[in-house]
């Protein structure tokens, strides 16, 4: 998920605008029962103004720190331990666009988000639990192979265990 947010220059503050869509955003995370977030922040490669090199020294520090406030804001709203969400900051160094032009520059400063939603656990009744197994490792062993991925495009299956299933590399 890419974020544009509005964040002043040279700043990490988040606008009300900026908060509203947010709120937005939280409460669709809410349905998936999120169990961690990476944010990345990123900026353009304007320098940063001098007086403002104490608190934000360069662009990966300012990328960061925008990163911080975008994520820790989420973490408030969804509820999220603070240890569950990762922030990185890449500065200038990931452009999706040229610097050269006011609007490259805006499409270069984002937040990323990547979201990982918990992976609910489901009690397998025992009379069941071999046909799961025979299913985990047919799909170990063909990857893709219901989701129409043709058979020439499949992994190969590289070891066999003591059992007789498959292992791929």
């Amino acid at each position: 998920i890419v974020l544009h947010p509005q964040f002043d220059s040279g700043s990490a503050d988040l606008t009300r605008k900026d908060k509203r869509e947010l709120d937005r955003l939280i409460e669709q995370f809410r349905k998936l029962q999120i169990e961690r977030i990476t944010v990345t922040g990123h900026t353009d490669t304007q320098r940063i103004k001098p007086w403002l090199l104490k608190r934000y020294p360069d662009n990966l520090a300012l990328s960061y720190e925008r990163a911080a406030t975008i994520g820790s804001y989420l973490a408030d709203g969804l509820g999220l331990h603070p240890d569950r969400v990762t922030y990185e900051g890449k500065g200038p160094d990931e452009p999706v666009a040229s610097n050269d032009t006011a609007e490259g520059r805006a499409r270069n400063r984002r937040v990323e988000l990547t979201v990982y939603p918990s992976q609910q656990r489901v009690q397998v009744p025992p009379e069941n639990a071999l046909l799961l197994l025979r299913r985990q490792a047919r799909e170990a062993l063909h990857p893709g192979h219901r989701r129409g991925v043709p058979r020439h495009e499949r992994p190969v299956a590289a070891e066999h265990d003591a059992v007789g299933a498959h292992l791929v590399d």
